[in-house]
């Protein structure tokens, strides 16, 4: 894979805005988890979760960076007390005027990992471990990829939809099949990330990029990897609503209910590395 360049239209721009401003409340959850002092979120986009944070933690020197300008000048116009923005690709090192505490990557890891390559995401995590005062903790909350397998689903009118969906979709073409003239046999992971996306399909990166990355031992090695030790590791089926649409449009011959789908990671620096 290439490493990320922004090619999003200003119409997408503004839809993605919209998303960002409904989905930071689901990111609240995180903040239980962040220690005093300053705080760097990668991939702040328009700035909505460092608004929250702001409020929650008043007193605590905030940055921001992020790879579109046009998500860093919205950003901006938000006026965040105490906060800092840089304009940089995530795996670029940044100067911060001192170290921070707080790394985190409140779901927007995922868009690094689908437009970079393997040796990006290392750079990016030892830069992390960079920015990191020697107590500093990365707080990960985002997707991750299960290796559940195949489920059956019923026949109904929005399976079109989700096959076309999966013919589309550019970061993995997912297993589906037909069984029968009312079943058809699909990936969990399929479902997962169509009823993620089912309301932005109208934006061309969505089909680029995977709302579940990496598996949970692929977190593990490259936080291992990379000089951190975990120590918080909750993982967490779809969301109540997500789960009450796949059940509204689809029968399925299984509980799908507790399939872990999202993870909360801590991890602490815990040593030193070498260099590249």
């Amino acid at each position: 894979m290439k490493s990320l360049r922004i090619n999003r239209s200003d119409s997408d721009v503004s839809k993605l805005v919209r998303t960002l401003r409904n989905d930071a409340k689901k990111k609240e959850e995180f903040f239980d988890y962040i220690i005093s002092g300053p705080i760097l979120e990668i991939g702040c986009g328009s700035g909505q979760v460092l608004k929250k944070i702001s409020r929650a933690f008043p007193h605590a020197k905030l940055y921001g960076l992020d790879a579109d300008p046009r998500l860093i000048k919205i950003a901006k116009r938000k006026h965040i007390p105490n906060c800092t923005f840089f304009h940089s690709l995530a795996q670029n090192s940044i100067i911060l005027p001192a170290a921070v505490r707080n790394v985190i990557f409140p779901a927007s890891l995922h868009e690094i990992v689908s437009f970079s390559n393997k040796d990006d995401i290392s750079q990016l995590f030892r830069n992390v471990h960079s920015y990191l005062a020697r107590d500093g903790v990365v707080i990960i909350w985002e997707g991750i990829r299960s290796d559940y397998g195949n489920v059956t689903i019923s026949n109904s009118p929005t399976i079109p939809q989700l096959l076309s969906f999966a013919k589309k979709f550019e970061y993995k073409k997912y297993f589906w099949k037909k069984s029968n003239d009312s079943q058809y046999s699909v990936s969990f992971d399929l479902l997962a990330e169509y009823v993620t996306k089912k309301d932005r399909l109208d934006i061309p990166m969505e089909y680029k990029e995977t709302h579940f990355p990496l598996s949970q031992s692929e977190y593990e090695s490259l936080l291992r990897s990379t000089g951190f030790e975990i120590v918080v590791l909750n993982n967490k089926p779809l969301h109540q609503k997500e789960l009450q649409w796949l059940y509204k449009n689809f029968k399925f011959e299984k509980d799908i209910s507790n399939v872990p789908v999202y993870t909360l990671i801590v991890a602490k620096k815990s040593r030193s590395i070498n260099p590249l």
